[in-house]
């Protein structure tokens, strides 16, 4: 068993709103590996966003639009992505908030097609 080649990437980002919207901080992190002599990416993905409620926007009475304002979630989720031809293949992700306030409690799913150049 050879040495198994690991990536990671991270960001932390501010997210300035305006008219009348809280700010939100953002970190992410993803790490991840090829397997199968580089015809599957497995990786894992962790997304934190947290507002500053510095808005002036109110979601009880519904000015605020309930699915806009002061929406802070802890995420995590996975990916895999196929090569099924040279330049081809298929990829299928899934996320579950592990935290989360306001509306924010359902599982994501996608899947999509996608090219190598």
């Amino acid at each position: 068993m050879g040495k198994q080649a690991f990536y990671l990437k991270s960001y932390l980002g501010f997210n300035n709103r305006s008219g009348g919207f809280s700010d939100e901080l953002h970190s992410f992190g993803e790490t991840g590996t090829q397997l199968w002599n580089s015809k599957l990416l497995v990786l894992g993905r962790l997304h934190w966003i947290k507002p500053l409620y510095n808005g002036t926007l109110d979601a009880s009475n519904a000015n605020g639009a309930i699915f806009a304002n002061n929406i802070e979630s802890f995420t995590l989720g996975g990916e895999f992505a196929i090569n099924l031809g040279t330049n081809w293949g298929v990829s299928f992700a899934a996320t579950t908030p592990l935290f989360g306030k306001i509306i924010f409690n359902g599982n994501s799913y996608s899947g999509g097609l996608f090219l190598n150049y």
